[in-house]
């Protein structure tokens, strides 16, 4: 059990650390090409895409921990024999 806590602690901490830096980026992007059309220049991607993919990957990031989560909560157990042929 310390190890399947120990694998999934590690494993949200790499979820953690690589969706929220592309969070970021898309965040950051996001306000860059708003300037870009405010400033009256035709960016190549639309302001709304930028920020669309940055509120998908905050909802991804919500679903990966509530996987880890339940993940974390799944014990391993001796297997039970059902039913038996003579």
């Amino acid at each position: 059990m310390a190890q399947r806590q120990q694998w999934v602690q590690q494993a949200c901490r790499a979820v953690q650390k690589r969706l929220v830096k592309e969070i970021s980026h898309w965040t950051h992007r996001y306000e860059e090409l708003k300037l870009d059309v405010v400033a009256g220049k035709q960016p190549r991607m639309q302001p709304e895409n930028a920020h669309r993919r940055a509120e998908d990957l905050s909802e991804r990031l919500e679903r990966r921990r509530a996987e880890l989560k339940r993940q974390e909560q799944v014990f391993s157990q001796t297997p039970v024999v059902v039913w038996a042929v003579r």
